[in-house]
């Protein structure tokens, strides 16, 4: 049963991004946000569960997964219900640009020089993300006596001590919780203490769907020549990849407002265009709630989008 509650809330959200997105055929885009930034919707959402079901209920370890695991799969009967067998055509959103016949060659050079440095790029990245997780296994100073600390008062603690962190004030106590849990979770569910690798691995799958989500929307609303290049000025960016091997909460938090923003892109241009789809507008929603659940700065920003949305809901009725 680990390895279901492990798998299902990443399979889950991937699914759920799919079926929000209209169920649309397999590009590199989609494929990409289906198989990243999808599962890391699942996760974050299943860290909330956890948090609620497992350390405020005070569930058993075996009730509370078996509780998670039936909340999941009714999630997924749902989500199909309402949104699967309903397809969005991709002119709804997206717009024309470099779509309408064979390429000139400057504009294919172009586009083949960006790919080159983008890839070019992301191997230095990776590289570097790699070296650095090597020297700090652990993350920053942050990561070790903030967000790794409050998950391991979870996973060590459980129910009934986790809250023992209040005690100590340099541990900021008052932080969202998302990552903390998210780990803690995953914990749990190994069934063999507190691995090192599992903190590493959500902060590099974090930077990574955050580059995927980045270039693979701008794919599809602006295409190959603007994304490539965005994407490339992102992984060229040393604090980026620095923030990300930290294993803190700032990519986190970038990926969701990142989300966010494309949510309430898609929704507005669906809007423009006499048919609001509003899947986007629920997407871009979630997205909103889990900065705020991810860190403190994602607190007003979530009550800004929110505001912003009911602004141009009165301004512009659909």
């Amino acid at each position: 049963m680990n390895l279901i509650a492990l798998l299902l809330p990443a399979i889950a959200g991937a699914l759920l991004l799919w079926w929000g997105l209209g169920s649309p055929r397999f590009t590199r885009a989609t494929a990409a946000l289906v198989l990243l930034p999808g599962p890391l919707l699942g996760i974050a959402l299943s860290s909330c569960t956890y948090y609620v079901f497992r350390l405020l209920w005070q569930l058993p370890s075996g009730t509370y997964h078996g509780i998670e695991i039936a909340l999941w799969l009714l999630l997924l009967a749902v989500g199909h219900r309402l949104f699967a067998g309903a397809p969005i055509t991709s002119t709804s959103t997206a717009t024309t640009t470099g779509t309408g016949g064979p390429s000139p060659p400057r504009e294919r050079h172009a586009r083949l020089l960006l790919q080159g440095l983008f890839l070019l790029a992301a191997i230095f990245a990776a590289t570097r993300f790699a070296l650095l997780s090597l020297r700090d296994p652990h993350g920053g100073i942050d990561a070790v006596s903030i967000w790794n600390l409050h998950a391991r008062f979870m996973f060590f603690g459980g129910p009934e001590h986790w809250q023992q962190i209040t005690l100590l004030k340099y541990a900021q106590p008052d932080y969202p919780l998302l990552l903390p849990a998210a780990i803690a979770r995953i914990w749990g569910l190994w069934d063999s203490g507190a691995q090192v690798a599992v903190p590493a691995v959500i902060a590099l799958l974090f930077s990574v769907a955050t580059v995927v989500l980045l270039v693979a929307t701008l794919l599809h609303f602006r295409g190959p020549l603007v994304a490539f290049a965005a994407g490339t000025l992102l992984l060229g960016n040393p604090l980026f990849t620095e923030h990300g091997a930290s294993q803190c909460a700032d990519v986190p938090l970038s990926f969701f407002i990142l989300a966010t923003f494309t949510g309430l892109a898609a929704f507005i241009i669906s809007n423009d265009r006499g048919a609001p789809n509003h899947r986007f507008l629920f997407f871009a929603g979630i997205c909103a709630a889990l900065t705020a659940w991810t860190k403190n700065e994602g607190i007003p920003f979530f009550i800004l989008a929110f505001l912003g949305v009911i602004v141009n809901a009165l301004r512009h009725p659909s």
